[in-house]
């Protein structure tokens, strides 16, 4: 029975990318190759071959989310990906072997909608098979910061919660396979999260086969746990932008949201929690704004920062010459 891999297999995509790049040398090709295989555009910021170091770097690699979703959102940002690669290997086999390949992903997110259907389940999948992509890694080490999970509820309104997961150079020896590398970097993610009860991570557990799929906090976007209940972050926008941009998602969210632009707070029911934002104007070009959440008066800094990042993709998004 022809078995079929189901959702974005991110290492995967990668190691598919590395091959690309080693025997193309072509950004553009390398682009529209990854994003046939997956479904779901896909850009790559610099690819930087150092044939003296046997050295192989992709910066700023971004996978946005499939059709069906909305597409302008990102689905995975990996500002970087580093590996020395076996020269020899590559022209006698035509086999990939890397002594090292590090991997950092900002963040990873899983979205599900309102039919329970996962964006990861909707990109466009192959058959992997390892002697397709023969491929070997002496060390793979992997940096995690955070897991996003969105969940648009029953009302059609998101629920979004960052999970810091903090995975810093995490190593694993001698992965044989690219199902390996998925499965070791997807479970590791998300172990410690709600999505460990979803087909995504019963999916990694199987032999070989692995459910993935990341989405991003925007790069520019660097948000901060600063209290136990509470995110910052900085945005380069005029006070009134952000401001009625946060008030206009505020009351989408919750018709009865009590909010005040001279002292700059918006506060209501989101997401199940009682949550203040505040909005602070640091100069006419620069805006700081804070969340926090509480459920049952206890701390929810999860969905505080999901609140954060929702936000920031509305921000990060407004046309040019509206901030």
């Amino acid at each position: 029975m022809k078995k079929v891999l189901v959702g974005v297999i991110v290492l995967g995509v990668i190691i598919a990318v590395l091959f690309a790049a080693l025997l193309l040398s072509s950004d553009v090709l390398i682009q529209k190759a990854i994003t046939e295989v997956i479904g779901a555009e896909v850009t790559i910021g610099h690819v930087l071959i150092n044939p003296a170091t046997h050295t192989l770097i992709l910066k700023d690699f971004r996978v946005y989310n499939p059709h069906g979703f909305n597409i302008k959102e990102l689905l995975a940002y990996l500002p970087e990906i580093r590996g020395v690669y076996n020269l020899d290997a590559l022209l006698r086999d035509r086999k990939l072997h890397f002594l090292e390949l590090s991997v950092y992903m900002k963040s990873l997110m899983v979205e599900k909608d309102i039919k329970n259907k996962l964006n990861i389940d909707s990109l466009k999948v192959y058959e992997l098979d390892p002697k397709d992509m023969p491929l070997r890694i002496d060390n793979l080490n992997i940096t995690v910061d955070k897991v996003v999970y969105k969940e648009i509820l029953k009302n059609g309104k998101p629920r979004v919660e960052i999970y810091e997961v903090n995975i810093k150079n995490q190593n694993f020896k001698d992965i044989p396979n690219v199902q390996q590398v998925v499965a070791k970097v997807i479970v590791e993610s998300i172990r410690n999260t709600k999505i460990k009860s979803a087909a995504i991570f019963g999916a990694a557990t199987t032999a070989g086969v692995v459910l993935a799929g990341p989405l991003v906090i925007p790069a520019a976007a660097a948000i901060i746990l600063t209290g136990k209940d509470s995110y910052y972050t900085s945005f380069d926008t005029g006070y009134d932008t952000v401001y009625n941009t946060i008030l206009q998602y505020a009351k989408n969210m919750n018709k009865k949201i009590h909010e005040d632009k001279r002292k700059g707070f918006i506060k209501g029911k989101m997401s199940g929690a009682s949550v203040i934002i505040k909005v602070i104007k640091d100069t006419d070009a620069k805006t700081t704004v804070g969340v926090s959440a509480r459920k049952f008066l206890l701390p929810a800094p999860r969905i505080a920062g999901g609140i954060l990042y929702e936000i920031t993709q509305k921000i990060e998004t407004l046309p040019v010459g509206s901030k």
